[in-house]
C-alpha cells in the first residue's frame, strides 16, 4: 500500500537472501518470482509512471574491451538463473515503453563502503588484511568493470529528474582483470597481496544434458565465456537423451588444437 500515490519506482529485483536459494524452492522458480513481483506491482499501481530497473551487465558476452548497449548478449540457455531473471524482467519492461518512462540500467561490479561482506570486493579486502592467499587463474582472472556505488546513485538521480529512458550501461572507467584489481587494492591499503596463480582444464561429461526437470536447464562450462570455452572439452552422446540404449555413438567438442592432437 505504500506505493499508492508514488509515480517513480526504482526496482532492484534482488531481495535479501537472493544469493542463496531457499531449500524449498529451486533456483529457477526463486528468481522467476522476482520478475513476477514487478509485474504484480505494475498491475496494482497505475499511478506509477516511471520505472528504473537495476539490471546487470552480466548479460553481455565476456569481453576485455568497452561494451555498448548494443553489444552482443549471452545466449539465453547459457545464462545462470540470476542473469536470466534480470534479462526476462528487461523483456517485460520493454512491453511497457508506450505506457511508462522505462530506464533499464545494466550495472557492472558495483562496490562501495556499505557492500555486504559476501560480495567480491569485501572478500578480497578481508583476504588482504588477513594475509590469506588469493587464488587467481593463470591469465590474471576475469576482466571486470569496477563501478563505485556513488556513480550509480548519481546516475539514478539524474534519470529521475530528467526522465531519461532506454537501456543504459553504468560502468567504471577501467577494465581490469582480477589480478590488477587485487594489486590496486593492496597498494591502496598498503598491503602486499599473496596471489596464487592457478591453471585448470575442464572435461565436461554432458551425456545427461537434456534429462532435466522442474524447469531447470543444463549450462555447459564451455558456454559461460570465451575463457572457459578455450579450456573445456565437452563430451556427449545420443544414448541417454534420445533413449537409444546400446548405441555407442558419441562426440567431443574441444579447442581445435586439442582435437587435432
Amino acid at each position: 500500500e505504500i506505493l499508492f500515490g508514488v509515480e517513480s519506482l526504482i526496482f532492484c529485483a534482488q531481495p535479501s537472501g537472493s544469493r542463496s536459494t531457499p531449500a524449498e524452492q529451486n533456483r529457477s522458480e526463486f528468481f522467476q518470482t522476482n520478475g513476477l513481483v514487478l509485474s504484480d506491482i505494475v498491475k496494482k499501481h497505475a499511478n506509477i509512471k516511471q520505472i528504473i530497473f537495476l539490471s546487470s551487465g552480466g548479460s553481455y558476452e565476456a569481453a576485455n574491451e568497452p561494451l555498448s548497449e548494443k553489444s552482443a548478449i549471452k545466449k539465453v540457455d547459457s545464462m545462470n538463473d540470476y542473469f536470466l531473471s534480470k534479462y526476462k524482467t528487461e523483456q517485460y519492461l520493454n512491453t511497457l515503453k508506450s505506457e511508462k518512462a522505462i530506464a533499464i540500467l545494466r550495472l557492472f561490479t558495483v562496490y562501495g563502503k556499505e557492500a555486504k561482506h559476501d560480495r567480491l570486493f569485501p572478500r578480497l579486502e578481508a583476504a588482504l588484511r588477513e594475509g590469506r592467499q588469493i587464488e587467481i587463474s593463470k591469465n590474471g582472472g576475469d576482466f571486470l568493470r569496477p563501478t563505485n556505488v556513488n556513480d550509480v546513485v548519481t546516475n539514478i538521480h539524474r534519470i529521475l529528474q530528467d526522465r531519461i529512458t532506454g537501456m543504459i550501461n553504468i560502468s567504471g572507467p577501467s577494465i581490469l582483470n582480477l589480478n590488477a584489481i587485487v594489486e590496486k587494492m593492496g597498494n591502496h591499503l598498503g598491503l602486499q597481496p599473496v596471489i596464487v596463480e592457478n591453471d585448470f582444464y575442464v572435461l565436461s561429461d554432458e551425456i545427461y544434458e537434456h534429462i532435466v526437470f522442474d524447469g531447470l536447464h543444463c549450462t555447459s562450462p564451455a558456454a559461460l565465456n570465451a575463457e572457459m570455452r578455450a579450456r573445456t572439452a565437452t563430451v556427449n552422446g545420443f544414448s541417454k537423451a534420445y533413449a537409444m540404449q546400446g548405441l555407442r555413438l558419441g562426440y567431443v567438442g574441444a579447442p581445435a588444437a586439442w582435437a587435432k592432437a
